[in-house]
C-alpha cells in the first residue's frame, strides 16, 4: 500500500526523502518488482542494483532494465563487472538496449559466434566503431572452429579498417583449411583476400597456397593475375612432390610444362591418423590376367592421400584401398 501511495504521488521530493531512507531489504519482500521501478524511475540506481545483485528483477519491465544497466556502467566507468555483464546481455538478448550498453558489451563480451555477429550488425546499426569487436569475432571464430558464413562480411570491414596482417592471415588459414581439408564451400570474399594475400606475399601456410590453387581451379574464367597464381602455385607443388585429382581440371597445356599432361590422378581422403594402401593391377589391354600390387598411399596434406601412374595408349588400371585406423582395417 505504501509503495502504492508513493508510485502516484506527485510530489517528486516526498517520493525522493521516502526513497533515500528506505530499507531495500524490507520493501523489496513487500514487492520487488514495483520497489525496482520506483528506484529507477527516480534515479536510485545503487539500491535498484542491490535488489538486482541480490534477488535478480525478473518481470521488471526492460525499458527500465536497459536504463538501470546503462546508468550502471556509467556510473562505473565501463568498469568489467560481471553482474552489469549479465544485466547487459539480458536486455541485449531481449532486442532492447541504448549505445551504452553496446559499447559495454563490445568491450567485455565473449560469447558464441551467432550473438557477437548479432552485435556486431547492432552497433554497425548506430554506427559504431566495431574494430576491436571484428578482430574478436575472427579469433574466436578460429578457436571455436566455427566456419559461420557472416564472418566474411566482418573479414572485408575488417581489412578496409586496416586490420592486422597476423589476424587477417590467421582466419584466412583457418577457412583456407575448412575449404582444401574438410570441404566446405569458400567464401567469394575470402577466397579474394587469400588471392591478394598471396600476391602481396603475406606469410602464409602450405594449406592456403592448395586452397587458392583449388578454389582458382575450379573456376571457368581466369583474370591474367589468377592465371599467373595458379602457374606458380602448380610450380611450388611441382617442387613439393604434391598432384592432387584436382589439376585434373587444369588446361593440359599447363599440366604439360611439369609432366603432368599424361597422368592419372588417384586419390582417397580420410583422417589424418589413418594409413592407407592402394592395390592396384595395370591393364594392358592385351588380355593377360591382372596381377596385383600394394603399396602405402602417401599422405599429401592431412588425410589427403593421393599418387600418379603414367599409362600408356590402350592401357588402364584397376585399383581399390584398404585403410587402417586405430589397429581397425
Amino acid at each position: 500500500k505504501l509503495l502504492d501511495y508513493y508510485q502516484s504521488l506527485e510530489d517528486k521530493g516526498q517520493v525522493e526523502d521516502f526513497l533515500s531512507s528506505l530499507d531495500v531489504e524490507e520493501y523489496t519482500a513487500v514487492d520487488k518488482i514495483q520497489l525496482a521501478e520506483l528506484l529507477i524511475g527516480y534515479g536510485f540506481y545503487e539500491k535498484a542494483c542491490q535488489i538486482y545483485c541480490a534477488y535478480g528483477l525478473e518481470g521488471v519491465c526492460l525499458e527500465s532494465l536497459v536504463k538501470l544497466c546503462s546508468r550502471w556502467i556509467l556510473i562505473r566507468e565501463f568498469e568489467e563487472d560481471e553482474e552489469i555483464l549479465g544485466l547487459a546481455q539480458y536486455v541485449f538478448q531481449n532486442k532492447l538496449y541504448d549505445e551504452v550498453v553496446l559499447q559495454y558489451l563490445m568491450m567485455h563480451y565473449l560469447g558464441p559466434v551467432p550473438e557477437m555477429y548479432r552485435l556486431w550488425t547492432c552497433a554497425r546499426d548506430f554506427q559504431m566503431d566495431t574494430y576491436q569487436l571484428e578482430e574478436d569475432i575472427l579469433l574466436v571464430s578460429v578457436f571455436v572452429r566455427n566456419y559461420f558464413w557472416e564472418g566474411s562480411q566482418i573479414l572485408e570491414h575488417y581489412v578496409r579498417q586496416k586490420g592486422r596482417e597476423a589476424v587477417i592471415v590467421a582466419y584466412l588459414t583457418f577457412w583456407s583449411y575448412g575449404y582444401f581439408v574438410r570441404q566446405k564451400p569458400l567464401p567469394e570474399t575470402v577466397a579474394k583476400y587469400l588471392g591478394t594475400a598471396y600476391e602481396r606475399e603475406w606469410p602464409l601456410d602450405l594449406v592456403c597456397h592448395l586452397a587458392l590453387l583449388a578454389y582458382l581451379c575450379d573456376k571457368r574464367k581466369l583474370s591474367a593475375s589468377q592465371a599467373g597464381q595458379v602457374k606458380s602455385l602448380l610450380e611450388e607443388c611441382y617442387h613439393r612432390n604434391l598432384a592432387f585429382a584436382f589439376f585434373r581440371k587444369l588446361p593440359r597445356e599447363l599440366l604439360s610444362a611439369y609432366q603432368l599432361e599424361d597422368k592419372v590422378f588417384v586419390e582417397y581422403v580420410t583422417s589424418p591418423r589413418a594409413e592407407v594402401t592402394i592395390h592396384y593391377a595395370l591393364d594392358t589391354g592385351i588380355g593377360a590376367g591382372r596381377e596385383y600390387r600394394q603399396e602405402p598411399l602417401p599422405d599429401l596434406f592431412e588425410g589427403i592421400h593421393g599418387r600418379t601412374f603414367t599409362l600408356f595408349y590402350g592401357e588402364s588400371i584397376h585399383y581399390h584401398f584398404t585403410e587402417e585406423l586405430d589397429g581397425e582395417v
